[in-house]
């Protein structure tokens, strides 16, 4: 059935784009301006030597990428018909670029080559191609400030690193002016009806559930020449659909529920042109959400979840002096202030039987107040031969918090048996001061060369410092070296190699400081007693509390990767690029209990092992010690012809670490036992668009995304080594007949290994593939000038296709080797756009 659609999909596209297939193949305006040029001084006889080609090849090379992706900002069809404001900035951008490359060519041709050019335009000629709607109104070049153009992966200013690679460093910045362009208005309603939508394949119900959307913008020239202002709002109400999917003693519980979400956006941004070398660019922001029934899914029941609120205002302003042609300098402050509260729907102590259900008391409880500003400054300068970044980032943090996670206790058991007898695994609770205060203030410096040693050859040197104030490893130097190279008159070939280091999240100091053991600590008791679980028999146990520390020698891990790629420029306009990139984490973060019981030391006198430091509990180190390598391939393609344009993006990916830095290893004295697959969710992935203008303005975008299924690990269900996490994996047993062997579809394991006994590795399993089809369909009504309105629909999994979640892999549970969950279902959303 679902090939039929496809096939029947294809024929209808075939069809409707036939009777503009003469207008179909288009080219780059830079490679037609390019071909004009060749046949010019071909004819003149002087032709360009391979030296200039290679140069030229290169030249065009670096702004093809910026063009094409301000050419698929106009044929993006995703959200409706592009018109307005953006349609016009990218129409501009696009014939800044032109004349810009048009102006440069000069430097690169001989004393006869110019003068063959100067005789083509004397006898009427014209040196330039045509771009398509750039000669409408509110399409002016004059709107466009600057453009800066970064094909650099490895650039100090913006490149970063981890597990998908190097990436952020290639960018198009677009920096207009003040008062210039025409009076736009964008407003669109959308809604959602849970009768158009399909039902989550895990839930026996379909809940009740709508959504609606309104948001306008209206922008333009206030005083023109002087001040353009923007002004718009976002009020979105959304409903999600989720699933839970539980055993209980009852017996199996499913439920289809809701997750509301209210968000509201007011934004407004100006440009204030001082004078012709100076620009005040300036925005004000306030967002408000509010969302109930979080954390409610899969495992965990709906008394379990929490309801939260958060607001935001900020401000930024960024002064932009343009010395000459060549030289700009800029500086930017931003300020936010930020507040928000986490709610539980109920109170008490929350019982976990894994991968069975969750319920109980939500616990947890949180508030937060929160003040970040940032400072940049920026200088820069392009000549000839050399391109030149540098500047500085302050990054200021300010949090006034309450977090008041599971300060009533949760009960942990192994499977609904034990839960059923009443024979927790765990209990713990924290306990302590809720309230935290803290700043943190990160510093970057950098410099930034971009020197074109040759016709075919630029190199990209760099060099980035970064501190933190809270760590002790404070002086952390990035050095970034890169490449571009033409091999012929349409392939580069670009690569480069660096240091990136990883800054230490503010939220995650949060958690290693008020957790120290005096403002807050943690007890835990192994088998405590039921429904008190202090008492244990006739015993009271109360063990010694838990703390987390950060190791004294802690630094900042760093990634160590290198890149190198082709892109290659096809015929009709077909653009390709092919990259690998591999990286070493060094250093890498991780959480180690450094007072877990001994290794061989339970026993029937000693149940919980015997600790190194027998007077304290766990004391959970967040260490630098974890090492890691990603391998990613990735292919684009990219063809845009004039009545559609296709971008299809593959990457495949093999990782490995020892630990993912967020949980403890299975065993805290072999964290490389740990080693395995990690880091990345799924090891392959593709996505595809095609965006499609068809006869009687009806205009078609499609999406196909698939992605192979997320890894996961087999585990006990115990703690059995008693360091207080179930992160236990099994061995492959060898006797079947040894007493904690369980035999399943994925063969025979023992549940308690014994010493020495090589256990199953971490992420050995990998769940279902996933694969969904999208649709928008939208159709155009001319109104009176440049107004225009759309009626659309949004299909999303259009094909209902069912893609399961990633199975259990407890082998305690009931649920085991089973997927309880599911992506979103077929779901569809209309609306009304108005644009003038």
């Amino acid at each position: 059935m679902r090939i039929m659609y496809l096939r029947q999909l294809v024929l209808c596209l075939v069809l409707a784009t036939l009777p503009a297939h003469a207008q179909l193949v288009t080219q780059n305006p830079l490679d037609q301006l390019k071909e004009q040029l060749s046949r010019v001084l071909a004819e003149a006889g002087v032709p360009f030597t391979p030296a200039q080609e290679g140069q030229v090849t290169l030249l065009v090379e670096e702004q093809r990428q910026a063009s094409e992706s301000l050419f698929g900002d106009i044929m993006d069809f995703s959200d409706g018909i592009p018109e307005g404001a953006e349609r016009d900035r990218a129409l501009a951008s696009i014939q800044w670029i032109h004349d810009a490359f048009r102006a440069k060519l000069s430097d690169y041709l001989t004393i006869d080559q110019r003068a063959a050019v100067e005789e083509f335009e004397s006898q009427g000629g014209t040196l330039a191609a045509t771009i398509d709607g750039a000669e409408e109104a509110g399409t002016e070049v004059s709107q466009i400030q600057q453009i800066r153009v970064t094909n650099n992966t490895f650039n100090v200013e913006n490149g970063r690193s981890g597990s998908n690679g190097p990436q952020g460093g290639q960018r198009t910045e677009v920096i207009e002016r003040g008062g210039s362009g025409a009076f736009h208005g964008n407003f669109i309603a959308e809604f959602e009806d849970d009768a158009l939508n399909a039902r989550n394949p895990t839930a026996d119900n379909k809940p009740e559930s709508r959504e609606r959307a309104i948001s306008g913008n209206i922008s333009g020239p206030v005083i023109q020449d002087r001040l353009t202002a923007s002004f718009s709002i976002d009020n979105n109400r959304q409903e999600n659909v989720g699933s839970v999917v539980a055993q209980t003693l009852e017996g199996p519980f499913t439920l289809g529920i809701t997750r509301p979400r209210v968000s509201k956006n007011y934004e407004a941004e100006g440009i204030l042109q001082l004078n012709e070398a100076n620009s005040l660019h300036f925005g004000v922001e306030y967002d408000s959400e509010s969302e109930e029934n979080n954390g409610i899914g899969r495992f965990t029941l709906p008394e379990r979840g929490s309801n939260s609120s958060e607001q935001s205002v900020g401000f930024d302003l960024r002064q932009i002096t343009v010395f000459s042609d060549n030289t700009v300098h800029e500086t930017s402050f931003s300020w936010n202030d930020q507040s928000n509260e986490t709610i539980p729907i109920t109170t008490g102590q929350a019982i976990n039987v894994l991968d069975a259900f969750n319920g109980g008391g939500g616990q947890n409880r949180n508030e937060l107040d929160a003040t970040s500003m940032q400072f940049k400054n920026l200088l820069y300068y392009e000549g000839s031969r050399l391109r030149l970044r540098a500047g500085s980032k302050i990054d200021y943090w300010d949090e006034n918090s309450i977090q008041q996670s599971n300060f009533e206790g949760r009960f942990t058991f192994s499977d609904l048996d034990k839960f059923r007898s009443g024979q927790p695994e765990q209990y713990d609770v924290n306990v302590g001061d809720p309230g935290f205060e803290q700043t943190q203030v990160d510093s970057e410096f950098f410099v930034q060369s971009d020197l074109r040693l040759s016709n075919r050859f630029t190199l990209n040197l760099g060099l980035l410092y970064s501190t933190q104030n809270n760590l002790n490893d404070r002086n952390d130097f990035d050095p970034r070296l890169g490449f571009a190279y033409a091999v012929g008159n349409s392939t580069v070939v670009r690569g480069g190699t660096g240091l990136f280091h990883q800054r230490l999240n503010h939220w995650e100091f949060r958690r290693v400081l008020q957790e120290d053991g005096t403002r807050q600590h943690r007890i835990r008791i192994s088998d405590p007693g039921w429904p008190d679980p202090y008492q244990a028999g006739d015993l009271e146990a109360i063990p010694p509390p838990s703390r987390r520390v950060l190791a004294p020698d802690f630094l900042s891990g760093y990634y160590f990767s290198s890149l190198i790629s082709v892109e290659q420029s096809l015929p009709a306009n077909l653009f390709l690029t092919v990259s690998f990139d591999y990286n070493r984490g060094l250093k890498m973060r991780r959480m180690r209990n450094t007072n877990a019981p001994l290794p061989g030391t339970l026993s029937d006198e000693h149940p919980d092992g015997i600790r190194p430091v027998p007077e304290e509990g766990d004391i959970l180190q967040l260490e630098s010690s974890g090492l890691s390598i990603h391998k990613n391939f990735k292919v684009r393609l990219r063809q845009r012809f004039s009545i559609f344009n296709i971008n299809v993006d593959y990457s495949g990916n093999v990782g490995h670490s020892d630990g993912d830095g967020r949980r403890l290893p299975a065993n805290s004295y072999d964290l490389r036992g740990d080693w395995g697959r990690a880091g990345l969710r799924q090891t392959h992935r593709l996505n595809a668009s095609v965006n499609s203008r068809l006869p009687w303005d009806v205009y078609l975008t499609t999406v196909v995304n698939f992605t192979s299924g997320d890894m996961y690990s087999i585990t006990t269900g115990k703690d059995n080594n008693r360091d207080g996490e179930f992160t236990d994996r099994p061995a492959l047993a060898t006797d079947l007949t040894r007493p904690g062997v369980v035999i399943t579809d994925f063969g025979a394991f023992d549940l308690d290994p014994e010493p020495g006994q090589a256990i199953l590795v971490r992420n050995s399993e990998t769940g279902p593939n996933s694969l969904t089809w999208g649709f928008n369909l939208s159709k155009a009504l001319e109104l009176a000038g440049r107004s225009r309105v759309s009626v659309f629909a949004n299909l999303s999994n259009a094909f209902n296709m069912t893609n399961l979640g990633t199975p259990s892999g407890t082998l305690s549970s009931k649920n085991f080797g089973l997927s309880t969950s599911a992506s979103s279902p077929r779901r569809i959303q209309a609306g009304m756009r108005y644009q003038f």
